[in-house]
């Protein structure tokens, strides 16, 4: 047996736990990377997309409305970090199943990481939404009134101020 023996002969059999816990670690991590680069890209391209859905709904040289809050330096630090911190939780799920000491000391420090990172994710969404909001409302101080498409765009952000 792999284990090590009592003072009776009798073998430790080492705990099962790390296993389960290391697994769901990489999984979690894995999923957590994949879909904060993913959603990155989306939120990088969304306006073009829309833009480009949009097509000729809008009138020739109206820009679609925001549809995304813009690139600010607060929101690609956030998303770099929560990038640093799902790669932290990574790497505890590998040491983990390694069953090597810094698997519990990455997992804790990945648990101060993520508190950190919820509240700058929130402060950083919220001002990305009060950008967003400002950029709006110059959309639709400058084509609110174009044709029927940009009115029923602005009526509809005018109801949800």
């Amino acid at each position: 047996m792999n284990g090590e023996n009592t003072t009776d002969g009798a073998a430790i059999q080492p705990a099962g736990w790390p296993k389960p816990v290391g697994v769901l670690s990489l999984v979690f991590g894995i999923l957590a990377v994949t879909c904060g680069v993913l959603g990155t890209a989306v939120w990088i391209g969304s306006d073009a997309l829309m833009g480009s859905l949009m097509g000729g709904a809008l009138p020739a040289g109206t820009p679609a409305p925001p549809f995304a809050p813009p690139l600010s330096p607060i929101l690609i630090g956030a998303a770099a970090f929560g990038l640093l911190v799902n790669t932290v939780l990574i790497f505890a799920g590998i040491a983990l199943l390694k069953r090597s000491q810094s698997g519990r000391s990455l997992h804790l420090v990945y648990a101060l990481l993520a508190i950190v990172s919820a509240f700058l994710g929130s402060f950083a969404g919220y001002s990305g939404q009060q950008d967003q909001q400002q950029q709006m409302e110059s959309w639709i101080e400058q084509h609110g009134d174009t044709n029927e498409t940009t009115r029923e765009i602005a009526d509809s952000q005018r109801q949800s101020m």
